[in-house]
């Protein structure tokens, strides 16, 4: 009776320890932040920018949790090598990423903007270095986001916003405001990536169509949406605080300048937020 107690007891501890940890993080060939040579293990963990840090033992926890902006940029480093984070942006300048530009920064694919960002990092001299520039805490705000959870996207009626008449592939898509944009061909694609404000608006209407984004307030004033005042723009429904501003939307000279006037920049970020 005492044995099988014990048994109960040491696999009742073995489910709690595997259950504190997150399967979806892959630890292959992950190091402590601490103690770089020593292997990372899924048992020893912090708490740091709504993901875990993994550490090699209690000792490496402990100097962490002292001193985390001592190790910040390794701790930024292993957020995105864990897969955790994702880029949103050139850590350099803040910029769109640039399809092609890439260097490998310790494991990490990192985009960036230009040939010029992409010299800086790759003539850094050593890990410590090319780290310094994009996984340093301003750079990395500034390049890289927490990863949204991972939903599948209804892309049926959903066309290329480049070739209106084509359906989406759901292989052929772009990273754009935290979102996914989703295209017909490789050629769009690259087309896109070559000038994303050029298409911006288009791509919001997108991401909302897709319902990426929600919609939190009218375009054109801000004000409360009425759910009777509404229209389909672009495949997403868009709400109106009034009829007056709903008007104003179906008046536009064109589908385009519907698109631009709810989808663009200034009125996006004012109406629209991530799902």
């Amino acid at each position: 009776m005492f044995v099988k107690s014990i048994f109960v007891a040491v696999a009742m501890g073995l489910v709690a320890l595997l259950a504190t940890h997150d399967d979806t993080v892959k630890l292959d060939g992950v190091k402590c932040i601490v103690m770089g040579k020593n292997p990372a293990k899924a048992e020893k963990t912090v708490d740091y920018k709504d993901g875990k840090i993994y550490m090699c033992c209690d000792k490496c926890v402990a100097a962490f949790k002292a001193d985390n902006d001592k190790y910040s940029t390794k701790a930024n480093h292993q957020l995105a090598l864990t897969g955790q984070f994702t880029q949103k942006a050139c850590p350099i300048t803040g910029k769109p990423v640039a399809d092609g530009k890439e260097v490998d920064v310790g494991g990490v694919k990192v985009g960036v903007c230009c040939n010029n960002c992409k010299s800086a990092v790759e003539k850094a001299e050593g890990l410590e270095a090319k780290s310094a520039l994009v996984f340093a805490t301003a750079a990395f705000d500034k390049g890289f986001e927490k990863k949204a959870d991972d939903k599948e996207v209804d892309l049926a009626t959903v066309n290329c916003i480049l070739m209106p008449a084509k359906k989406v592939n759901a292989e052929k898509f772009v990273e754009f405001n935290s979102g996914k944009v989703y295209f017909c061909c490789d050629n769009c694609k690259k087309k896109f990536s070559g000038d994303p404000e050029k298409y911006g608006a288009k791509a919001n209407s997108q991401l909302v169509a897709t319902g990426q984004y929600k919609q939190t307030g009218c375009p054109f004033s801000g004000g409360e949406i009425d759910e009777n005042l509404s229209i389909t723009v672009a495949g997403a429904k868009v709400g109106f605080c009034c009829a007056g501003c709903k008007t104003k939307a179906e008046k536009a000279e064109s589908d385009d300048a519907r698109i631009t006037m709810i989808f663009g920049k200034d009125a996006f970020a004012k109406t629209f937020e991530k799902k």
